[in-house]
């Protein structure tokens, strides 16, 4: 794998706490970089915490991505993990959380996208279950 994610040069706040999550956020991004530059488009701040909605993980409507890697981390499947952080990811970039009213589109719309960038959102879905979201707090 590249050496050289410079997570501050990609996320306005970057708060990693655990070598886990560093490791899958590095794959997801360098996945990601294969179709667009994700230096030059930017993600918010990113966050390694428990999530609002109590969820694995969360894009809040200030545009803040909050990523419960202890929870993705009990799936046990690396590949569930990176394609539930790259559907935030894909929320982020697809501006919902500037959406003033939330729907199940918009997130059938960043499962689209992740799996565009190549993520297993299908396998995601049956491991995790559908799309929720929490009005006011986010998306999953």
């Amino acid at each position: 794998m590249p050496e050289g994610i410079n997570f501050g040069e990609i996320f306005d706040v970057a708060e990693i706490r655990s070598p886990y999550f560093k490791s899958l956020l590095e794959r997801v991004l360098l996945r990601i970089s294969e179709r667009m530059d994700i230096y030059e488009v930017g993600c918010g701040s990113i966050y390694e915490q428990p999530t609002i909605s109590g969820e694995d993980a969360e894009v809040t409507e200030n545009g803040e991505i909050k990523i419960d890697s202890a929870r993705l981390k009990e799936y046990g499947d690396d590949d569930v993990a990176m394609a539930a952080v790259a559907h935030e990811l894909a929320h982020y970039n697809l501006n919902h959380h500037l959406v003033s009213e939330y729907s199940l589109v918009l997130e059938k719309e960043a499962d689209d996208l992740a799996k565009e960038w190549g993520f297993e959102i299908d396998k995601m879905r049956r491991v995790c279950g559908p799309p929720t979201y929490c009005k006011g707090n986010g998306s999953n």
